[in-house]
């Protein structure tokens, strides 16, 4: 019977050990991201939610002024578009205007789905307000039309 309490001693101390060092290792990574992590300073972010017939988000554009706490230099823009639909054919030109302004263009390379980066952006987007019109173009017919919101 000894022998049992004794087995039953270690396995609860390994497991306590286990235990402990997990959160040990937790707090040292999370005490080194206080030290080192980037912090990050966002001047604006704004997105535009595009709904289906069913009210199920099909795409996105976020857009977003931001820069590195710890680094000199100005803020820099990040511009992503995302969106699923049936009409987005290969090779279809799909462009994105935010109040009459070609903000970005790029053509359709998977059948039924479209991802833009920065490096689409036609115009730069200095100051964006809450309530511009996002419109989303397939080969000069509109898609989608939604407004801005703060993301």
């Amino acid at each position: 019977m000894e022998t049992f309490f004794e087995v039953l001693e270690t396995v609860i101390d390994v497991t306590v050990y286990i235990v402990m060092g997990f959160f040990g290792l937790f707090f040292i990574i999370f005490i080194l991201a206080i030290i080192f992590g980037k912090r990050v300073i966002k001047k604006w972010e704004f997105e535009a939610n595009f709904y289906n017939d069913k009210r199920q988000e099909i795409g996105e554009f976020d857009i977003e002024m931001k820069k590195f706490a710890k680094e000199e230099g100005d803020f820099a823009l990040k511009a992503v578009f995302n969106l699923k639909h049936a009409d987005l054919n290969q090779g279809n030109v799909v462009q994105i205007y935010l109040e009459d302004v070609l903000v970005m263009e790029g053509v359709v390379e998977k059948e039924g789905r479209i991802y833009l980066q920065n490096e689409h952006l036609k115009s730069d987007i200095n100051d964006p307000q809450e309530g511009q019109v996002c419109r989303v173009m397939c080969s000069s017919v509109e898609l989608f039309s939604e407004k801005l919101i703060i993301d």
